[in-house]
């Protein structure tokens, strides 16, 4: 192939591994038209936070001790362990999973039998708090604001499958949903039910929030609950002694 004679020719003689968010440096010989190939350029690159899918199954893989579905006479969904700001360790889910019943059967994702008894519920935020039978890993919190386009996994047990998970993106950080008080976080994901309760995790592992509705209309569009609503009406509920 034949270059015209005003277009330099770029040579890469050494490339270091780039992984996400690393900064990497690019030694490159560049021979521009009018001189030898001798000159050499190093040239910083700063990778910001490309489509990170490769640390997906790891987050997978340290989450699910700490996530596990859950059954009542009426619903099917999925729950996670928590350390609310006050050092309780509890479990979150939603309330229209648990409403009406007292005590819950479950099993983690990892196959570990649970029982737990629902401590209180907040119908309006549709976030209810469990105690669990046996002690479990809380799962990181996200306290950093979402980005628009973010990935993001959703962890549950869609019609029963136990353990499945869901990859997206953040379609909307904020969104007013009619008939909801607090704004929802809208995401791309395909919901199913038995997903209801179930963590939305970042690529880092940390929960962003509570799986909460899907769009009945629409195709892959569905809300969560943000983990800082969540973990308040959490707080209040156990402030409280039950439910709200």
């Amino acid at each position: 192939m034949k270059f015209p004679i005003w277009m330099p020719i770029l040579t890469i003689a050494a490339i270091a591994t780039v992984r996400w968010n690393d900064t990497v440096a690019i030694t490159a010989k560049i021979t521009p038209p009018s001189q030898p190939a001798t000159q050499m350029q190093t040239v910083a690159l700063q990778v910001g936070q490309p489509a990170p899918i490769d640390t997906i199954p790891d987050v997978l893989e340290r989450s699910s001790p700490s996530v596990m579905m859950i059954r009542s006479n009426r619903e099917l969904g999925t729950a996670f362990v928590v350390q609310l700001p006050s050092g309780a360790i509890v479990a979150l889910t939603n309330a229209h999973v648990v409403e009406g019943a007292t005590a819950l059967q479950g099993v983690t994702a990892i196959g570990q039998p649970v029982t737990a008894t629902v401590k209180g519920i907040d119908p309006n935020t549709d976030i209810a708090v469990l105690l669990l039978d046996v002690q479990l890993a809380p799962l990181p919190l996200r306290t950093q604001s979402l980005r628009q386009g973010e990935w993001v996994v959703a962890m549950g047990n869609p019609y029963g499958y136990s353990g499945s998970a869901s990859r997206g993106s953040i379609a909307k950080p904020s969104r007013q949903v009619s008939g909801v008080a607090d704004p929802m976080i809208q995401v791309d994901i395909n919901l199913n039910p038995g997903n209801s309760g179930g963590p939305l995790l970042d690529t880092q592992g940390q929960v962003v929030g509570v799986n909460r509705a899907i769009d009945k209309q629409a195709k892959g569009l569905a809300y969560t609950v943000p983990i800082a609503t969540a973990i308040s009406a959490a707080e209040k509920i156990m402030a409280a002694g039950g439910s709200r």
